[in-house]
C-alpha cells in the first residue's frame, strides 16, 4: 500500500541588491531606490513564506467529502462491531475435531481483539502528536505573519520618505540606507529562524503520517485476519456438525459391540455358574464321604488312646526304676572297658537295690577286685610281645642237652625268623605264645589265658622270666574275669531296654 506523504514546498526569495554605478553617475536617487528593491525582496520572501503555510494548511486539513489521515472511523467502527458480533455469537458445545477447532477460532478472535485493542491505542497516540505538531506550525504562522505585518510596516515607512531634491532637512541618504539594511537584516533573520521551525514541523507531521500509514496497512493486515475468522466461524457448525454425526456414528457403533459383548458375558457367567454348582456338590459330597471316614478311624483311635494312657500312668514309677538302673549299669560297663577302678559305679548300682539275679551275681563277681586297675588289652599284648623271644630262647637254652647243644641253642636265639606258616598249625610253645597274642588283639581273654596256661609245663624259662610269666598270666585272668562281668552287664543291659521298649509297645 503507498504511503499518503503530505510534502509542502516554502519558496525562498533571496533579496537583490542594486548595483551603483560610477563615481560621475551615482546621485540620492540611486540610494533611494536601492533600500526600497532590498525592502521589495524581503517582502515578496515573506508572501512566498505566507503562501506556502496556507498551502501547507490547505493539504493538512481533511478535503470536503474525503476521509481524515490514517486510520478510517467508518473501517474502525465496521471491525469493531464485527468483532462485537463474534464475541456474542454461541460457542458449539462439541468435543473432538470440532472443539478442537472452535478454540482455535476463539484464540484467533482473541489475539485479533488484542491486536485491534493495541492498534487503536496507537492510533490515537499518532493523532495526539499529529495535533500538537499542527498546533506548534500555526503558532510558526502566526509568528511568521506578524514578521511580514512589520516588515510591510517598515517597507510603508521607508515609502513615505521625502527625497533629497524636495526638502532641504532630510537626513544624508548614507545614514537612511544604513538603517534600513539593519532593520532588513533583523527581519530576515527572523524569517530564516521561522522557515527552520516550520521545516522541522513539517519533518515531524510527515513522520506522523507515516505512522498512520502503516497504521492503515495494520488495520487493512486485520481485516484480511478478520475475514478469515469469519469464513471460518461460518464453516464452524457444518465442521461441529460433522463432528457429532461421526461421534454419533462411533457411539451408536460401540454400544452395538458392547451389547454383543455383554450376550457372551452373560452366556459365560451362567456357564461358569452351572459349573460350579455341579463341582461344589461333587466337592461337598466328597467332604461329607471323608469326614465319615476321618470319624470311623479316629474312634479307634482315641479308645487306644486312653488306654495307653492309663498304662503310662500306671508304669510311669516303674519305667523310672528301670531306666535309673540301666544308666547305671551303663556306666558301670563303660568303666570295666577302661580298666579303671570300678568301686565309686558299683556302689551306685547296688544303692537302686536291684532284684534281678543276673545283676546281683556281676555286682558280687566285682565287689572283690573293684578297687584294683585291670591292664588292658594293650597293655596285655605288649607285655606278651616283649616276653615271648625270651621265654622261647630260656626254654630252648634249657631244654637243649649237653654244652654243644646249649651253645646251638643260643646262636639260634640270636637269629630272627618269621614264620609265615599258618599260627593254629605251629607246635609247642612257640604255637601257644603266636595263638594267644591273636586271642589278645581279638579280645577273647580266656582264649588266650587257655593258650598259655596248656604249655606251661614245657615251659623252661628263668627266675626271673618265669615270675614276669606268672604275672602276665594272673593280669590275664583277671582280664578274662572282667570281660565276663563286661559281657553279663552288657547281656542284661540289653535285655532290660528290650524289655522297657516291650512294655511302651505294649
Amino acid at each position: 500500500m503507498a504511503k499518503a506523504t503530505k510534502e509542502a514546498k516554502i519558496i525562498d526569495a533571496e533579496p537583490v541588491n542594486g548595483t551603483s554605478g560610477a563615481s560621475g553617475g551615482a546621485s540620492e536617487d540611486a540610494g533611494a531606490l536601492s533600500g526600497r528593491g532590498s525592502g521589495l525582496a524581503l517582502v515578496l520572501s515573506g508572501v512566498a513564506l505566507l503562501i506556502s503555510l496556507v498551502a501547507l494548511g490547505l493539504n493538512l486539513l481533511p478535503q470536503p467529502g474525503g476521509s481524515a489521515p490514517g486510520a478510517d472511523a467508518e473501517a474502525v467502527a465496521a471491525i469493531d462491531a464485527r468483532l462485537a458480533a463474534l464475541e456474542t455469537a454461541p460457542a458449539p458445545t462439541v468435543a473432538g475435531d470440532g472443539a478442537a477447532a472452535a478454540a482455535a477460532a476463539m484464540d484467533g478472535l482473541d489475539a485479533l481483539g488484542a491486536r485491534f485493542t493495541a492498534l487503536e491505542t496507537d492510533t490515537s497516540a499518532t493523532l495526539e502528536r499529529l495535533d500538537t505538531a499542527l498546533a506548534a506550525l500555526e503558532q510558526d504562522a502566526q509568528a511568521t505573519a506578524a514578521a511580514l505585518s512589520a516588515l510591510q510596516a517598515t517597507s510603508a515607512a521607508a515609502e513615505s520618505t521625502p527625497s533629497a531634491g524636495t526638502s532641504s532637512t532630510a537626513r544624508p541618504p548614507a545614514a537612511s540606507g544604513t538603517g534600513d539594511g539593519e532593520a532588513l537584516s533583523q527581519i530576515r533573520g527572523q524569517l530564516a529562524g521561522l522557515s527552520l521551525s516550520i521545516d522541522g514541523s513539517l519533518t515531524r507531521i510527515g513522520g506522523l503520517y507515516d505512522d498512520l500509514a502503516d497504521q492503515a496497512d495494520d488495520l487493512a493486515a486485520l481485516q484480511d485476519r478478520l475475514q478469515s475468522v469469519e469464513t471460518l466461524g461460518d464453516d464452524l457448525p457444518k465442521r461441529v456438525e460433522a463432528g457429532q454425526q461421526a461421534l454419533d456414528d462411533a457411539r451408536a457403533e460401540l454400544g452395538t459391540q458392547l451389547e454383543a459383548l455383554s450376550a457372551t458375558l452373560d452366556d459365560a457367567v451362567s456357564a461358569s455358574r452351572a459349573d460350579a454348582s455341579a463341582a461344589n456338590a461333587d466337592l461337598q459330597a466328597a467332604l461329607d464321604q471323608l469326614r465319615a471316614d476321618i470319624e470311623a478311624r479316629l474312634a479307634p483311635l482315641e479308645a487306644t488312646t486312653a488306654r495307653l494312657n492309663d498304662d503310662f500312668r500306671a508304669m510311669q514309677q516303674v519305667s523310672v526304676q528301670a531306666s535309673t538302673q540301666i544308666l547305671a549299669a551303663s556306666q558301670l560297663r563303660d568303666a570295666l572297658a577302661q580298666a579303671a577302678p570300678v568301686r565309686p559305679h558299683l556302689q551306685a548300682l547296688s544303692a537302686l537295690k536291684p532284684g534281678d539275679p543276673a545283676l546281683r551275681a556281676v555286682i558280687d563277681g566285682l565287689d572283690a577286685s573293684a578297687d584294683d586297675r585291670i591292664p588292658t588289652a594293650d597293655n596285655l599284648a605288649a607285655r606278651l610281645v616283649a616276653l615271648s623271644p625270651v621265654l622261647l630262647s630260656e626254654t630252648r637254652v634249657n631244654a637243649a642237652e649237653g654244652r654243644t647243644g646249649k651253645l646251638l641253642a643260643r646262636i639260634t636265639a640270636l637269629i630272627s625268623l618269621e614264620r609265615i606258616d599258618d599260627v593254629d598249625a605251629l607246635p609247642g610253645v612257640e604255637g601257644a605264645l603266636a595263638r594267644a597274642l591273636i586271642r589278645i588283639e581279638e579280645g577273647d581273654f580266656r582264649a588266650a589265658l587257655a593258650e598259655l596256661e596248656g604249655q606251661q609245663d614245657a615251659m623252661q624259662p628263668g627266675e626271673d622270666t618265669r615270675q614276669r610269666f606268672e604275672q602276665l598270666v594272673s593280669d590275664l585272668a583277671r582280664r578274662a574275669d572282667y570281660e565276663e562281668q563286661r559281657a553279663a552287664l552288657r547281656a542284661w543291659i540289653s535285655a532290660a531296654l528290650a524289655a522297657a521298649e516291650t512294655t511302651d509297645q505294649s
